[in-house]
């Protein structure tokens, strides 16, 4: 990208070499000087231009203004980019004078010009004369700078809809929209369409300054996907598009040749996806800056924002993407696994599922008064109220438990009765604050309707967070749920959720499917024999620690072992684990514990140190499939950092595995899913949950079911389980 540099309107010291020196100060001393008497002429050239960059400062900000809305302008030293820009060379004249909108909007009004007594004469005969040499400059011609585009906007319903049907091959698409409420389940008010195909851009508004075809959206809706139907396009983030825009269910679209770049770049493992991060750091292109309310810009504006940047950098980052997954094997990921569930997730998010709001706040009353009790009880015999986090400090006090920390994993770990009602009341107030109150809140958000339904966001590559950025789903492959993270929903409060009038909820679940997985691949044979003759692996552990020990430590801690072990947990970790399960061991049990698994499954430990040094020379660890994750920390001389990333090398093996079969599943069951009116509404780790017309239920359960279990992995089978029932606590 050029520099320029405009010395005249960087400050407003006296000379040239001294605002040379404030350039110089402030760190701009690579770049081209604009010198005073050759500003207007790169401003002409510059109205067309594009990879540029002006530093200028607030007395010049106003002269660049109309330049080409890709020459990015920098103020400094405010350090903001001016983002306004004109069409209207004498509006542009009168700010670059420095006169402000209220003063220009007035001038603008006037039918002939200010008189001499009007304060603002002088700078108003400034503006006309540098609007002159403008012109001049021109040829007398008044050439606003977007309409040499090389975006054809293409204006007529009529004229759209040829075009679309004149498409061939691979064409980039992007609806600009803005929801009208934040009620996620309502559509998107369209704005216009952005096209790019291999030699053009095109841009079809909708709303625009001067333009509203609002009418004919409808039309150009049902057009365009039309053409997705039948025709390759590719798109950046398409679930946010089809969810907003498609009128009717996603899963109309399941088939569809779909390509999506922001999937690409997560199956790639690049550590950003957003559209303009990835063009500039592979395409080495800065994107138009986005106009404040673009239904409010003049269309030439949208035009150059959308067409020329967003879908002409989302159809080259496709070519780029698809090298970079052909060159790490990872193709196949991408195409068979990440692709086809598009359709599908947005289909989840559009339709959410119901909530029993009167089950909700059944058992937030129920809870309320739990923890009023426990509130009361303490105050009675200490004199301490546990809504005080002081009083709850002074409560272990009293106790003999002296910490600073309230932190939960240390409350756990304490192995006394006395623990128990503090614990239990933050457990209560958590549930209570976290998940009932919530589910209250956004009822009354939404309008308090008779049905209401929770509208999880489903991140298969990732989501926006609430201070504008991107945070990318699990590097396993793994699909994390937020508003709200299905994954930490009590199971105290599963019986709220349910399916619509007529239909009842199915859940299948893969069975101890990590353990099947560790199994399969480290080929561990006490572990293949307990499973593959139907055996549990949970009590086998718990014989073999027993018979070792002499101790019994229960189902729940040998199943906390199994887990926790797998990836490469030691006594601290178990412990800590163990204490969230209300199991409490010592170091000793704990140690003793590690040492019997590692003898027990040493086929298995075999493994796992093979894995470490594979991944550490390679740089990344792979599941059965091909799905990467690299990690620079592999070979660290840090050894936290070092251990971290061989834990989450193995890790990534085992469950990255299960993540790329439950996405299988979910993209087999989608095929013929409809055929009995089933509703994918939740994942959650390793479980699918459906509404399902009570007719067809046991019909497409057992379908699903013979569907997730026909996925093959070396040396075992899959063991699926579930159920049927009105509400998902009822059925586990």
């Amino acid at each position: 990208m050029k520099r320029l540099i405009d010395v005249d309107g960087l400050s407003l010291l006296s000379t040239r070499e001294q605002r040379e020196k404030y350039a110089l100060a402030l760190g701009y001393s690579k770049g081209e000087y604009i010198q005073p008497e050759d500003r207007l002429s790169t401003l002409i050239r510059l109205q067309h231009d594009r990879d540029t960059q002006i530093i200028t400062g607030p007395t010049g900000a106003r002269y660049w203004s109309l330049v080409s809305p890709e020459v990015f302008i920098t103020v400094v030293p405010d350090g903001y980019d001016y983002k306004y820009r004109t069409t209207d060379t004498l509006e542009w004249a009168y700010r670059a004078v420095g006169l402000t909108d209220v003063e220009t909007k007035q001038l603008r009004s006037l039918v002939s010009g200010p008189t001499k007594r009007n304060k603002l004469y002088s700078k108003v005969q400034q503006a006309q004369q540098l609007h002159g040499f403008l012109l001049a400059m021109q040829g007398n011609v008044q050439l606003p700078r977007h309409e040499e585009s090389t975006v054809q906007i293409i204006y007529t319903i009529s004229d759209q809809i040829h075009t679309l049907k004149s498409l061939r091959g691979l064409n980039a698409f992007d609806f600009e929209w803005t929801y009208e409420s934040s009620d996620p389940k309502l559509d998107g008010r369209l704005i216009g369409l952005n096209i790019s195909t291999a030699n053009t851009d095109y841009y079809f508004p909708v709303l625009g300054k001067g333009v509203d075809n609002s009418v004919y959206a409808p039309l150009l809706v049902d057009a365009v996907f039309k053409h997705v139907k039948s025709h390759p396009t590719v798109w950046h983030n398409a679930k946010a598009d089809i969810q907003a825009i498609y009128p009717n269910d996603p899963m109309d679209l399941v088939g569809a040749p779909i390509e999506d770049t922001i999937l690409m770049a997560y199956v790639a493992g690049e550590p950003s996806l957003g559209l303009k991060d990835l063009a500039e750091k592979l395409l080495d292109r800065k994107s138009v800056p986005l106009p404040a309310h673009l239904e409010d810009q003049p269309v030439e504006m949208a035009a150059r924002y959308g067409a020329a940047g967003d879908t002409r950098n989302t159809y080259n980052l496709y070519f780029k993407l698809k090298k970079m997954l052909e060159d790490t094997e990872q193709l196949s990921i991408y195409e068979d696994i990440e692709r086809p569930l598009v359709p599908l997730v947005a289909s989840m998010e559009k339709y959410g599922i119901p909530v029993d709001i009167e089950e909700v706040k059944r058992l937030r009353d129920i809870y309320a008064t739990e923890e009023a009790d426990i509130r009361y009880d303490i105050l009675t015999k200490f004199n301490l109220d546990f809504e005080k986090v002081k009083d709850q400090k002074a409560y272990l006090s009293k106790h003999g438990f002296h910490s600073d920390s309230l932190d939960k994993t240390v409350l756990q770990k304490i192995e006394a009765p006395w623990i128990t009602p503090l614990l239990n009341f933050r457990g209560i107030k958590t549930l209570r604050n976290n998940f009932l109150d919530k589910h209250i809140e956004t009822w009354e958000t939404q309008g308090r309707p008779a049905e209401y339904r929770l509208y999880p966001t489903f991140n298969q590559a990732g989501r926006d967070t609430e201070n504008g950025s991107w945070k990318n789903a699990p590097a396993t492959g793994r699909m994390s749920s937020a508003s709200p993270n299905l994954q930490n929903q009590p199971r105290a409060i599963r019986s709220c959720f349910t399916a619509p009038s007529g239909c009842v909820l199915i859940s299948l679940d893969y069975s101890a499917l990590e353990l099947r997985l560790a199994a399969a691949i480290s080929e561990d044979p006490v572990m293949l024999s307990v499973l593959g003759s139907g055996g549990d692996l949970h009590q086998h552990m718990r014989e073999v620690i027993e018979d070792a020990t002499g101790i019994d430590v229960g189902r729940p801690t040998a199943k906390t072992a199994n887990f926790n072990l797998r990836y490469g947990g030691q006594a601290d970790m178990l412990i800590t684990i163990a204490a969230k399960e209300g199991a409490h061991l010592t170091y000793d049990v704990a140690k003793a514990i590690v040492a019997v698994d590692q003898e027990e499954y040493s086929g298995y430990w075999k493994w796992f140190k093979k894995c470490v040094g594979t991944s550490t020379l390679r740089g990344y660890s792979h599941t059965i499939k091909g799905r990467r994750r690299y990690n620079k920390h592999l070979g660290s001389s840090n050894n936290i950092l070092r251990g971290e990333a061989e834990r989450a090398a193995c890790n990534m093996v085992v469950q990255g595995t299960g993540a790329d079969i439950i996405k299988t599943a979910m993209a087999r069951i989608a095929v013929c899913s409809r055929s009995f009116g089933a509703h994918l509404a939740l994942q959650v780790h390793d479980e699918l949950v459906f509404w399902v017309p009570e007719e067809n239920a046991q019909q497409f359960f057992s379908l699903a079911k013979s569907i997730m279990e026909s996925i093959q992995i070396p040396h075992l089978a899959l063991k699926v389980e579930g159920g049927i029932g009105n509400n998902w606590a009822e059925i586990h």
